[in-house]
């Protein structure tokens, strides 16, 4: 048996009430059969947690709560007692998963649009920018409103300096002071939303690696974003579209889809974008849009055997000193 409810949609709005809740489920669910049972936004709704926690105790019952925040979901469930509660990461598309709903002959282009729209569902290219536009303003709206302003209480105008900042600042170093400095807050505040911005998976940050000692370095930090087109859509007015930005955030998440830990550069590694670590074995990437846009120094540094230089050039050598060059989109496709 499965039952679906969205606590945001019509649907859901008649069973916010903890009383008509549980009445909803009274008499539907079988002890005999496994059953699941899916709940979006269920904090919408009244002491959901009691309703949630004896149907967590009711036979072959499996509960996925939809949420874009965790730890309340969590802490909620646990002042009734020991509950086992595991967390399963969603990534938006992968641009293997965008061609299969966005067919298209040309692989590049196609890597532009991802590129710059996200990798979001409900965001097809094919309906036009204005409708995409569109798409990206309603999820990053009800994403800052009922998840940071009502659910958190995050005052509005330090959270969009300190987001708008943070997306602009992409795959650059920077630190809690800094931005604490650049948005005119304290250093308390700005921890505080930045962590509010990860929580709600607007943002992800990656500490820096040191190759000789094999420890990570939490400060400074980069930051990229969960989806380039809330990103773009984000800073829509206030900056220029980069391939090479989108490029590096598309990689980030792609390594981390691929299961592996991802560090932001390399202390003693130059010429690395990303050191991808499994187990014992590590592997160095360089993100650059154009080959051509390198610089010698970096050319000549990059001679690491495990080092992979991945551009948006296509009829490239297949290797820069002992690097292997691979195009992003057959690396992405692979």
């Amino acid at each position: 048996d499965i039952f679906y409810l969205d606590f945001e949609k019509r649907s859901g709005q008649d069973l916010k009430d903890r009383s008509a809740l549980d009445a909803y489920f009274a008499g539907r669910l079988s002890k005999e059969r496994q059953t699941y049972v899916l709940l979006n936004n269920v904090m919408c709704a009244e002491k959901w947690d009691q309703v949630v926690y004896r149907l967590l105790s009711f036979g072959k019952c499996d509960i996925y709560i939809v949420e874009s925040l965790v730890k309340p979901i969590v802490d909620a469930l646990s002042q009734h007692g020991p509950v086992n509660v595991e967390e399963i990461k969603v990534y938006p598309y992968s641009f293997k998963d965008y061609l299969e709903v966005n067919p298209s002959k040309d692989i590049d282009e196609s890597f532009k649009a991802f590129a710059r729209y996200g990798g979001l569902p409900e965001v097809h290219i094919s309906k036009g920018e204005r409708e995409c536009d569109a798409m990206l303003e309603g999820i990053f709206n009800t994403i800052v409103l009922n998840d940071l302003i009502l659910k958190n209480n995050d005052d509005p105008r330090k959270l969009m300096a300190i987001t708008k900042y943070l997306y602009t600042h992409i795959g650059k170093l920077t630190s809690i002071p800094e931005i604490a400095k650049a948005c005119g807050i304290s250093s308390g505040s700005a921890e505080r939303i930045v962590s509010d911005l990860e929580a709600a998976y607007l943002i992800c940050r990656a500490d820096r690696y040191d190759v000789n000692m094999g420890i990570k370095k939490e400060q400074p930090f980069v930051l990229y974003a969960t989806d380039n087109g809330i990103r773009d859509f984000a800073l829509k007015f206030d900056t220029e579209f980069s391939m090479d930005l989108a490029m590096e955030n598309i990689v980030y998440l792609e390594l981390k889809r691929r299961g592996y830990k991802v560090r932001a550069g390399s202390v003693h590694e130059d010429g690395t974008t990303f050191t991808a670590i499994d187990g014992d074995d590590h592997e160095y990437y360089k993100v650059v849009c154009s080959l051509d846009s390198m610089s010698c120094e970096i050319k000549d540094v990059i001679d690491n055997a495990n080092r992979i230089v991945l551009t948006f050039d296509r009829d490239v050598k297949d290797s820069c000193g002992k690097a292997k060059v691979v195009n992003i989109c057959d690396w992405l496709l692979n």
